[in-house]
């Protein structure tokens, strides 16, 4: 059996100890901190989060302030709106009963119009409504006869039926329909036409 010499091996040992001894012996205090690096660059976005529910709905706000008022409009026509209708004689004097008693004739009817409660200004169409198909707008004849609405809101003029208005107009009860414009005011009368005797 051999022997180990164990010199070589107290010596390594006593070596080590001394070598730890002053390994710790020699351990100075704890350095100040390094400087901050830069910071890194920032990484990729992550995915989307899924949407929220909606918020609850909020007061109503307050009302605001009332707007400025329009513009007033036109005067509107005098009510009732009068129309009379006469039937024209030669002398041009148009008194007459109502309905108008006009002889179914040529030419016929002449009838001269007078209406109230217009608007003033409006320019007048008259028609001869004969049923619910035919209607003659009649002629102006326009000796004596007023253009327009007047100030007072009153019309006059004198009307024959149409040019080449053929058959005549055979005896019955018909409408006379006067219409005002822009207004849009419309009024009538009724006119009888009769054959003679």
């Amino acid at each position: 059996m051999r022997l180990v010499n164990r010199r070589p091996l107290a010596t390594v040992l006593i070596l080590s100890i001394v070598v730890l001894f002053l390994a710790s012996a020699c351990a100075g205090a704890v350095g100040p901190a390094g400087t901050l690096g830069e910071k890194g660059a920032a990484g990729a976005a992550g995915p989307a989060g899924a949407v929220g529910p909606a918020g609850a709905v909020g007061p109503a706000g307050a009302r605001g302030a009332a707007g400025a008022a329009g513009v007033a409009g036109q005067t509107g026509p005098t009510v009732p709106i009068n129309l009379i209708v006469c039937p024209t004689v030669a002398t041009g004097a148009a008194t007459c009963s109502q309905p108008a008693v006009i002889v179914a004739a040529a030419n016929e009817p002449k009838i001269t119009v007078y209406a109230s409660g217009l608007p003033v200004g409006d320019l007048v169409t008259v028609e001869l409504v004969v049923d619910d198909k035919t209607t003659y707008i009649m002629a102006i004849i326009t000796a004596g006869s007023d253009t327009a609405v007047r100030k007072s809101g009153t019309y006059l003029a004198k009307f024959q039926s149409p040019a080449g208005l053929t058959p005549n107009i055979p005896a019955g009860l018909y409408t006379v329909r006067l219409t005002a414009g822009p207004s849009g005011v419309a009024v009538s009368s009724s006119v009888l036409m009769v054959l003679t005797k």
